[in-house]
C-alpha cells in the first residue's frame, strides 16, 4: 500500500502530537507512529472512496 504525503488542516495535528511525545521517550515515538499509521489508513480509505465516487 502507498501512501502521498499531502497537506491538509490534520498535518498540524500530527505535527502537535509529534512535538508532545519527544518528552515522553520511547513510549512518545510508539504512540506517534501508531497515531500517524492509523491517519494514514483512514486518508488512503477516503481516497479510495473519492475515486470510486468518481468512477
Amino acid at each position: 500500500m502507498r501512501f502521498e504525503r499531502r497537506n491538509c488542516g490534520t498535518e498540524n495535528e500530527a505535527l502537535f502530537v509529534g512535538r508532545k511525545s519527544r518528552g515522553m521517550g520511547d513510549t512518545g515515538k510508539l504512540l506517534v507512529d501508531q497515531f500517524l499509521t492509523l491517519f494514514s489508513y483512514v486518508a488512503e480509505q477516503e481516497r479510495k472512496k473519492i475515486g470510486k465516487r468518481q468512477a
